[in-house]
């Protein structure tokens, strides 16, 4: 091999090590600026206070709902907070939440946008034995601890359940009940005052004139009893004006018991049979 071949090979060695050794070098030095990036991008949220936007809030109450979020993230660096695990913890504190929906952002701020869908509170359900102790009633047949909820944007005219034992409430027997007082509001039967529920399920309704209806358990049974209390409603209007008491726990038929007759300082027990 000639000598001039020979300082041709040296050479071609000589570059591609050089070129080798500059590549490593570029390739050390793209690294290490995208480990820089990284951990500043990591920590960039640590100097940054976390910003919460809510959407969807009506009736809960925010102090508490705040604070909820606060307690997960609190500590917690931005990028490792996970929307589905916080969206879990609210659901399970705050029962009032149907569905909810958690967006992270770290441009322009570092913030936390939160939508969510409340649930619809039908009644308020009150012990009967103390007062002091009251739960809402949602749409979906649980109950929902007032602590939760901002008591003063809550509709006052909610339906007042008194129940004689409120932890014997199911969520089931809730939505029965629910269906039943707006069959009767949606029909215009009665302006329902409350409903006492007690301990075997049983259901009273007292409406603003005073009448009392003894309905019994509704379960399997809540259309016979609407059906039977509406004919009897009607019956009352053609024969009668003042009506004390109504029992519709009798199959086809119907106790009464209009108002005291003032006359004969005595009360009348009238039975009738609605054909149904």
């Amino acid at each position: 091999m000639k000598s001039s071949e020979i300082n041709l090979v040296k050479k071609r060695k000589y570059y591609l090590k050089r070129r080798n050794i500059i590549r490593r070098l570029f390739l050390i030095f793209i690294v290490g600026v995208n480990v820089f990036l990284f951990y500043k991008l990591f920590h960039y949220p640590e100097k940054k206070i976390l910003k919460l936007e809510s959407y969807g809030n009506k009736v809960i109450n925010n102090s508490l709902f705040e604070q909820e979020i606060y307690s997960y993230t609190k500590g917690k660096n931005f990028h490792l907070i996970s929307p589905r695990t916080l969206s879990q913890k609210t659901i399970k504190a705050l029962p009032i939440i149907e569905d909810i929906v958690v967006r992270k952002y770290i441009f322009p701020d570092i913030k936390l946008i939160i939508s969510f869908k409340e649930k619809e509170l039908w009644a308020q359900v009150v012990s009967l034995n103390n007062k002091n102790i009251f739960y809402f009633a949602s749409n979906k047949g649980d109950l929902i601890h007032p602590n939760t909820i901002d008591i003063k944007t809550v509709n006052p005219q909610l339906p007042i359940i008194v129940a004689e034992d409120i932890s014997l409430l199911s969520d089931t027997f809730l939505l029965a009940v629910k269906n039943f007082v707006d069959s009767i509001n949606k029909r215009k039967l009665l302006r329902i005052l409350n409903v006492k529920i007690s301990k075997n399920n049983e259901l009273e309704i007292n409406d603003f004139d005073g009448l009392k209806i003894k309905v019994g358990q509704i379960q399997n049974e809540s259309q016979i009893k609407l059906q039977r209390l509406e004919s009897v409603l009607n019956i009352i209007k053609e024969r009668y004006y003042c009506i004390e008491y109504l029992d519709l726990n009798y199959e086809g038929s119907a106790v009464i018991k209009p108002c005291m007759d003032k006359k004969k300082n005595k009360k009348l027990k009238l039975k009738i049979n609605p054909k149904l």
